[in-house]
């Protein structure tokens, strides 16, 4: 499916194989996609050590980057993360009870929108924290925030892809 809204063309596609699913998005003027989201399958979730459930993958930190590495993509970058919280309407924020977080779980339009992208309530990005490399920073799309966690502990996660088309 081609979209062009002003200067966008948006491509969306369902895949079988290694890949579930990736949307793209394109600059009409330009040769390179902004970026995939690509979401990887139960196989490709397995064979790292992930849980599945409802066709969302959930693994350590680690286990994530090789899974999206095996899909021809990377852990969603902070960047990215937040562009899509933005995009749906939703403020960031880096506290779970700020009034910015209450107003995105409040937010229905955000909610939905959300949802509707298929963003798992949690997802890795691919940052470490620096102050302890023990930890990376991950989205809580419910509220809009970007967090800690321990790289050790299983979280869901999204893949971004860049390419030429």
């Amino acid at each position: 499916i081609i979209i062009i809204l002003g200067e966008t063309v948006k491509l969306s596609r369902l895949l079988v194989g290694s890949i579930l699913i990736a949307s793209t998005v394109c600059h009409a003027n330009s040769t390179k996609e902004t970026a995939s989201w690509v979401s990887a399958t139960d196989n490709s979730c397995k064979q790292y050590s992930g849980v599945v459930s409802q066709h969302t993958c959930a693994a350590t930190w680690q286990n994530a980057q090789e899974i999206c590495k095996v899909n021809g993509a990377t852990l969603a970058s902070v960047e990215e993360i937040k562009k899509a919280i933005i995009d749906c309407g939703g403020k960031i924020t880096d506290s779970a009870i700020s009034e910015e977080a209450k107003a995105n779980m409040k937010n229905t339009k955000y909610q939905e929108c959300i949802k509707a992208k298929g963003f798992a309530h949690f997802s890795w990005t691919g940052t470490t924290n620096q102050q302890n490399t023990n930890y990376a920073l991950y989205a809580n799309f419910e509220v809009g925030g970007i967090f800690n966690y321990n790289k050790n502990n299983k979280q869901t996660f999204h893949c971004m892809r860049e390419s030429e088309h």
